[in-house]
């Protein structure tokens, strides 16, 4: 069977009705309806007719009497020619005895015949989608569109997931990670939005891929903290063990690699990709002991995480703006908001308040 014949029938296997009626016209019991339906099929292309000879070719093989089908061999034109000349001298209703027993045994070979037609052309259909499938090539990313599950937290809230590889994804505070049902056989991709602290299990024939606004980070088996949220200026990747590359999502043309102990950056004003030594990972991975760490990070980024912690708006009633250039160092653990609001106010020196609403005011 040539290729192209395969992949028609292929794209047929699933339309019974054209099979039946193939069948039908071969067996000359068409009703004018299906005679029309099976002629506009027929018309529309050569590969249609092509297909309709192949079946021929299988009806008229499959034409032979297959005597395990019926109690004897049977000869039917033969026998019918021996029986007439028997029965000539007969009683006319013994005659049409014999001629009724005979004909119900040549309807019955005649019914078992077709029914096997039948059932070969359905048989090289099945046969054909086996081929197909098991020759075919793995589908990948060029011809597969893979359908994904979004898990995502609100302002005060985590999550933690696992992927199903063996690789488990710890979520921040308003964060998102979109997750493909099923990975592919070349590689496993997330698409990530916020903060994730991910564990990834090595698997060098099926690298781990993620995809933020702003960069690519390219895994084979390791720990790290990922961070890129939409209203920061910058994506970072803080690598525990192991290594990862890292490059701008929209160019090829250069990457970092970041290894155990190393933070990468991609900074969007500059456009620059950096490398630099972690001195404290704690700085990065806190969050997941429930450790608000800040480290000469500016009031402003320091009340930014704070709304994102405790899902809480904050209104600002300053008389002097300087407080959020002011640089804030601290190691605090996530306990009461009020608590924590406390120590950040007399630190800095500002006070807040909280209105009939809940929402935080911070004045000087």
């Amino acid at each position: 069977m040539s290729i192209s014949l395969m992949k028609s029938l292929d794209k047929l296997h699933n339309t019974h009705e054209i099979w039946y009626l193939i069948a039908r016209y071969l067996e000359g019991t068409l009703s004018n309806e299906e005679s029309v339906r099976f002629r506009d099929w027929l018309n529309r292309n050569e590969e249609n007719r092509r297909i309709l000879r192949f079946a021929e070719q299988i009806w008229e093989n499959a034409a032979i009497p297959i005597p395990t089908m019926l109690e004897n061999e049977i000869d039917p034109e033969n026998d019918w020619k021996i029986l007439m000349h028997k029965i000539d001298a007969k009683k006319e209703a013994e005659k049409n005895k014999r001629v009724a027993a005979f004909r119900k045994i040549r309807q019955r070979q005649i019914y078992f015949s077709n029914f096997i037609k039948i059932a070969a052309l359905f048989l090289v259909a099945a046969m054909s989608v086996l081929i197909t499938l098991h020759y075919a090539p793995t589908s990948d990313a060029s011809d597969y569109e893979p359908v994904y599950r979004v898990v995502s937290t609100n302002a005060g809230e985590k999550a933690s997931i696992d992927l199903g590889d063996g690789t488990k994804v710890f979520l921040n505070s308003e964060s998102r990670i979109d997750i493909p049902e099923v990975f592919l056989n070349s590689q496993r991709y997330v698409r990530l939005q916020g903060n994730a602290y991910f564990t990834v299990m090595k698997d060098e024939q099926r690298p781990f891929l993620i995809e933020t606004e702003h960069a690519m980070i390219r895994v084979i088996g390791t720990e790290f903290d990922l961070r890129s949220y939409p209203d920061e200026n910058e994506v970072r990747v803080a690598v525990k063990n192991g290594t990862v590359s890292m490059n701008r999502i929209l160019s090829d043309d250069e990457d970092i690699t970041v290894d155990g102990g190393h933070l990468g950056r991609l900074n969007m004003d500059s456009d620059m990709l950096e490398v630099e030594i972690i001195e404290n990972m704690d700085l990065y991975s806190g969050w997941l002991e429930g450790r608000l760490i800040f480290r000469n990070m500016m009031m402003e980024s320091v009340f930014t995480q704070l709304k994102r912690w405790y899902n809480v708006e904050i209104i600002y009633e300053l008389n002097d703006v300087s407080l959020f250039d002011k640089e804030f160092t601290a190691e605090l653990r996530m306990r009461a908001m009020d608590d924590v609001f406390n120590v950040i106010a007399h630190t800095m020196d500002f006070h807040y308040s909280k209105n009939e609403h809940d929402q935080i005011i911070i004045k000087n």
